[in-house]
């Protein structure tokens, strides 16, 4: 599993102080230039077990007490109603598609 993400924005505006990342998310810290507000923006790409998700919060909550700022999460958390909904790619099972009405 990879993560990759573009994110787009003007630098005279934000400049990125540092990038980290992990197996499940990315995260970017930045800051306004003009107001020096500093927030992070983390991406995730969360995987299909319970044990890898609790993994991916572990790792969240330790970031956002080494920033110490405004945190921005967004991405694919991998939750769904019904565990048997998820597509395991490593057993090489096939899921049938949920239609919602």
């Amino acid at each position: 599993m990879y993560i990759q993400a573009i994110v787009p924005w003007n630098e005279c505006n934000f400049k990125v102080k540092t990038i980290e990342y992990s197996g499940q998310w990315i995260a970017v810290f930045s800051f306004h230039v003009k107001t020096n507000f500093a927030c992070v923006v983390i991406g995730v790409y969360a995987g299909s077990l319970v044990s890898e998700r609790r993994i991916l919060w572990e790792e969240i909550i330790t970031l956002e007490t080494s920033f110490g700022v405004l945190l921005f999460i967004l991405g694919d958390f991998n939750e769904t109603l019904h565990h048997t909904w998820h597509y395991f790619v490593a057993l090489g099972a096939c899921r049938t598609t949920v239609k919602c009405s």
